[in-house]
């Protein structure tokens, strides 16, 4: 165990004896406190947690996952809701999208019991194995993984989870849909009450 005390930075760092690498530390840097944790003696910045007043965040921008498949949180709870990245500077290979009221009939919206906790009583929800075989792309099958080199890749997981906010847009385009053939079925009415 080993404290680095510089003027900006105090903390205690652990290594494994013989290592002069991290495994992992606790430390106040500049009023931020920040946790950082290295599978493989190399403790990086893309390791670690940062801790202020304000905020809690990853130190380094879209670097870290919350959770696993098989590692939940019971429920996260947000004052203003939780924000997904939707800024057109982060995104390429726009297209208008091409799935809608086809792809939303075929889903089967049910009502079910969590088996490992029935307290929480019913829910409301879909399969994700059967929206797999409708929009793959809202259904999340793998998790983030440390690789034995200490490379992040991604392993198939354990469970599959949904990305709910990502059905927004097709069910958007759905109601334009039907929208549009309402639409097109009041000027047939219309027409045919002028004749």
């Amino acid at each position: 165990v080993t404290t680095n005390t510089p003027t900006s930075v105090a903390g205690i760092e652990f290594k494994r004896l013989g290592s002069s690498s991290l495994d992992w530390q606790i430390r106040n840097e500049s009023g931020v406190l920040r946790f950082g944790v290295s599978a493989n003696d190399l403790l990086t910045v893309s390791d670690e947690l940062a801790l202020t007043g304000t905020y809690l965040a990853p130190a380094v921008d879209n670097g870290l996952s919350c959770g696993l498949s098989i590692l939940r949180f019971t429920e996260v709870f947000a004052t203003s809701g939780v924000v997904n990245t939707s800024d057109a500077r982060d995104k390429t290979d726009i297209q208008d999208l091409d799935r809608g009221l086809r792809e939303v009939l075929r889903l089967r919206p049910v009502s079910f019991t969590w088996k490992d906790r029935p307290e929480e009583g019913t829910k409301l929800g879909l399969i994700a194995q059967e929206l797999q075989q409708v929009l793959p792309e809202v259904v999340r099958d793998r998790d983030r993984g440390t690789a034995p080199d200490g490379t992040r890749s991604h392993v198939e997981a354990e469970r599959l989870g949904v990305y709910y906010s990502d059905l927004i847009p097709v069910l958007v385009k759905a109601i334009q849909e039907q929208e549009a053939r309402i639409d097109a079925l009041q000027a047939e009415l219309e027409a045919m009450r002028r004749r």
